[in-house]
């Protein structure tokens, strides 16, 4: 299942990041202790000197963090975190509540470091967030994309909902945007009834990623990399350094890393390679 969040009034005139909710075989096979909810590991060397801690985009988890395995040095760690809710509970509806309980499940995990995070649209605000909450567990942030400036609201919610629905099954769009909540979960429950998921396992999925996109939507952006102590090194990727600083009016030293325009808004349309040797060197 692939979903597209697009940023325009069309559901399909842009997307921002693709989400498929199966477990890469480098995850499966490195499964956290079940207390660790929200964090799997990626890619787990055995001799890993340095982690690299993606939090998740607006859909709850991370297919950004999954297209740098292999990019990375060969001694990096890499983690993605899950929103809770998706797996059980009830889902976080603020960034400092995410980056508490994030923060909480890398002390508990001690994965190897320097660990860097990575944020990219969503998890930028996330990275942010918890790197001004624990400065001491970060020794850098690489940040892409900050999103929007205000909560996204309901529109950003049935537009995600939306995509999820193959299209020879969706209704048509104005029909979907202006149904309820019921509605929006029962046309989401089909979708995986047709996959062969039971009727009551089919409804538990789908209320739990519900609940996190309600949540997500609903949450103040955290945009200015002035709440992140200075002694943490802050690299922002972008091909418009201009613009961003206009827009984000930062105090605090922070390292601009050029990167080629982007082909359009999916994480998929970034320039990973500018992405990854960023990283990979500070991760090193």
């Amino acid at each position: 299942m692939t979903t597209d969040i697009p940023v325009s009034d069309d559901p399909h005139a842009e997307a921002n990041e693709r989400r498929d909710p199966a477990r890469s075989e480098a995850a499966a096979a490195r499964t956290p202790p079940a207390m660790l909810r929200s964090l799997a590991y990626l890619v787990s060397p055995p001799d890993a000197t340095g982690t690299v801690v993606v939090p998740h985009a607006f859909g709850g988890v991370s297919l950004f963090a999954r297209s740098l395995i292999g990019r990375l040095p060969q001694s990096a760690a890499l983690l993605t975190l899950q929103a809770h809710g998706l797996s059980g509970g009830e889902p976080d509806t603020s960034l400092p509540a995410m980056a508490g309980r994030y923060v909480g499940e890398l002390d508990a995990a001690e994965p190897p470091r320097p660990t860097v995070a990575l944020g990219f649209c969503m998890g930028y605000g996330i990275a942010l967030a918890m790197a001004s909450r624990a400065p001491e567990r970060f020794a850098a942030l690489v940040l892409i994309d900050p999103g929007p400036d205000e909560p996204s609201g309901d529109d950003n919610v049935a537009i995600f909902a939306f995509d999820q629905i193959p299209e020879q099954h969706r209704p048509p769009w104005p029909m979907f945007r202006a149904a309820d909540r019921a509605t929006r979960l029962a046309w989401l429950a089909d979708v995986f009834r047709r996959k062969g998921v039971g009727e009551d396992a089919a409804a538990r999925v789908v209320h739990g990623m519900y609940r996190v996109w309600e949540a997500n939507a609903g949450c103040a952006p955290m945009r200015n990399a002035d709440v992140v102590p200075e002694n943490t090194r802050v690299v922002m990727v972008t091909e418009d350094e201009a613009g961003l600083r206009d827009r984000l009016r930062w105090t605090r030293p922070v390292r601009v890393e050029p990167m080629p325009p982007r082909r359009g808004p999916r994480f998929t349309d970034l320039d990973l390679d500018t992405v990854s040797r960023v990283v990979g060197d500070l991760v090193t």
